[in-house]
């Protein structure tokens, strides 16, 4: 599990992008923790974030669609 601040790392994106995300529904966190809701990601979300960016880079992917 890495939290929100390493996986924007890991990721090369902010973490404010990866709040938006979730915000929007489109990223989900694999835990929330229940006293400091600090956000947890899991490999898999990790995967899912690198496609979601690379989408946004090269195809200028709007996030707008996959929410409707």
């Amino acid at each position: 599990m890495y939290s929100i601040g390493k996986a924007a790392s890991l990721r090369g994106t902010s973490v404010k992008t990866i709040r938006y995300y979730s915000k929007i529904r489109l990223l989900e966190p694999s835990f929330i923790h229940n006293v400091t809701g600090d956000r947890y990601y899991s490999y898999k979300e990790l995967e899912k974030l690198q496609y979601i960016l690379v989408l946004n880079l090269f195809y200028r992917f709007s996030t707008k669609p996959i929410i409707t």
